[in-house]
Formats: C-alpha cells, sequence, structure tokens
C-alpha cells in the first residue's frame, strides 16, 4: 500500500481533498441560533473546499437564488447597417 502511495502522490492528495471537500458539504448551515464561531468555521472551511456558492450565500443570504426557481438565459442578437 505505501508503495502504491509513493508511486501516485497526487492520487492520495486528490482523495484527501475529495474527502475534505465531501466532509465540508456535509456540515450544516448556521442558524439564527449559531454562533459566530461556526458561522466563520462554516464559511471558511468551505472557501476552502472550493463551494464558494455556500459561503457566498451564507454572507449574503439576499443574493440567493430561492429553491425551486430556474434560471434562464436569453441571447439576442442585434444587427446593425450602415446609413448610406
Amino acid at each position: 500500500m505505501i508503495h502504491l502511495i509513493e508511486l501516485h502522490p497526487a492520487a492520495l492528495a486528490i482523495l484527501c481533498y475529495w474527502l475534505f471537500s465531501a466532509i465540508v458539504g456535509g456540515m450544516p448551515d448556521p442558524d439564527a441560533k449559531s454562533g459566530p464561531g461556526y458561522r466563520w468555521v462554516h464559511n471558511s472551511l468551505h472557501i476552502l473546499a472550493g463551494n464558494l456558492t455556500t459561503a457566498v450565500q451564507a454572507k449574503y443570504p439576499e443574493m440567493a437564488i430561492p429553491a425551486g426557481s430556474s434560471m434562464e438565459h436569453r441571447e439576442t442578437t442585434t444587427v446593425t447597417t450602415p446609413l448610406p
């Protein structure tokens, strides 16, 4: 097993990061009863885990997309013609 880790250290790093991210993703969201320490730890770990959306929504709840809503991308094309 040790020999396998020595041959593939990047795979071990990816596995450890994936586990860390999964554990952080399972943390309960802070609520009104949560202290400032838990909110700080929650937001900081989500940033480290790459969950920036979760961290920003916890800091700025008014920016959160409501559950059940969907977003739609609309593309428009503007055609201009030169004047004679």
